[in-house]
């Protein structure tokens, strides 16, 4: 596994893919089994790296996190933040 999260919030995950810079890697938390990163180089070329953190806010519980943040090469171009969550929505029988 790598340490993952910076000093504050060090965590363990397993990497999946290659090592190879701009190679395809899916990260996973080592104790929770969640996804902690995806990082990928798109068809032109630009690296593309979305972070997920804080599975056990009380906004969301521990089934989505709390943070989603993805960066299009150096460069971070969304900041999601979850207020508020509902594991089983409602939804009308119409959407199916």
């Amino acid at each position: 596994g790598f340490s993952f999260g910076g000093a504050a919030s060090s965590e363990l995950a397993y990497v999946l893919g290659e090592s190879a810079e701009g190679a395809s890697q899916l990260w996973i938390y080592k104790h929770q089994f969640k996804p902690a990163r995806v990082r990928f180089t798109d068809d032109k070329q630009v690296a593309w790296d979305v972070h997920f953190s804080d599975y056990s806010s009380q906004a969301a519980g521990e089934w989505f996190p709390r943070q989603v943040l993805v960066h299009k090469g150096a460069e971070p171009v969304l900041r999601m933040t979850t207020l508020k969550g509902d594991p089983k929505p409602k939804l009308p029988d119409a959407l199916f």
